[in-house]
């Protein structure tokens, strides 16, 4: 009898190791710094490669001198500049990017006094929203950032 009862324990361990992964993990967007098309610009590229929509809650950078934006018009730069704040959805297998590059102070770009930087992404997936998922982390250098 407690040969059964070990079996079952054991199985139940493993179930809910498996289940927990899936919750957390599974289907997590790719997330990944490039050079843009004219190798002027680095390109914060989400992929999404899951069955399901990805909701961007937040993208928060351990630097507070680097700004996103979806493209380079006067517009998008100056919000940019005023608010990082992000929300976007990106639909099954679709591709997001955002321009990386640095603020602005007094009419000239920041310095850029810090060698690594990382980026810190929240997001849910479409299909449970309200569950919690462990953010997305992208790692880079200053070098990565231009300096309009």
């Amino acid at each position: 009898m407690e040969l059964f009862k070990f079996i079952g324990a054991a199985i139940g361990i493993i179930t809910g190791i498996f289940t927990i992964i899936d919750l957390y993990s599974r289907g997590k967007p790719y997330t990944y710094i490039v050079n843009s098309n004219n190798n002027r610009n680095r390109v914060l590229v989400i992929q999404n490669i899951s069955q399901y929509s990805v909701f961007i809650i937040g993208i928060t950078p351990s630097n507070s001198e680097i700004c996103f934006t979806e493209n380079n018009d006067t517009e998008n730069i100056i919000k940019a500049q005023l608010n990082n704040s992000i929300n976007k959805i990106i639909g099954p297998g679709d591709v997001y990017r955002l321009i990386l590059f640095s603020k602005y102070k007094d009419g000239l770009p920041t310095a850029l006094e810090f060698e690594k930087f990382t980026i810190k992404i929240t997001w849910r997936r479409g299909d449970n929203t309200s569950l919690w998922r462990l953010p997305l982390t992208v790692k880079g250098r200053s070098t990565d950032i231009i300096v309009p």
